[in-house]
């Protein structure tokens, strides 16, 4: 039986080195958040990985390219390493919000929506949503 492998993979080493360099010095679930929230957003590159979705966090680190789902994936990878209580959460998007990022003849062959992810964080007790990377 093939071992099944989280995406969330935050036991990685890579994963695990990169979550402590970029919350080193920060005490609170918050800051440790907003340093790997940063990090996500702008030190991973807007693009799609040729597996699309079957991306483990540490392949994006890798890669230095994600989009909102692998980015999710990520995000919430670091967070657990950082020991920042998170969650994943999917659900569908209007693909229309993709104009300008597909060229426009691919449109009469998507669907009309498409998967999404985002995270929820634990700050003081309450879960807090966090999304747009």
């Amino acid at each position: 039986m093939a071992e099944r492998q989280a995406l969330s993979d935050s036991d990685h080493p890579t994963v695990r080195e990169r979550a402590r360099t970029l919350t080193e010095g920060r005490s609170t679930s918050l800051a440790k958040a907003g340093a790997i929230f940063a990090f996500v957003q702008d030190g991973i590159r807007f693009g799609f990985p040729p597996k699309w979705d079957r991306v483990r966090a540490s392949e994006t680190l890798g890669s230095g390219i994600g989009y909102c789902n692998t980015k999710a994936t990520l995000f919430h990878a670091l967070c657990r390493a950082a020991g920042v209580p998170s969650r994943i959460h999917t659900g569908l998007i209007d693909l229309e919000i993709m104009r300008g990022v597909f060229p426009s003849c691919v449109f009469p062959f998507l669907p009309a929506a498409g998967g999404h992810s985002w995270i929820e964080i634990q700050i003081d007790g309450e879960w807090k949503p966090i999304d747009s990377y």
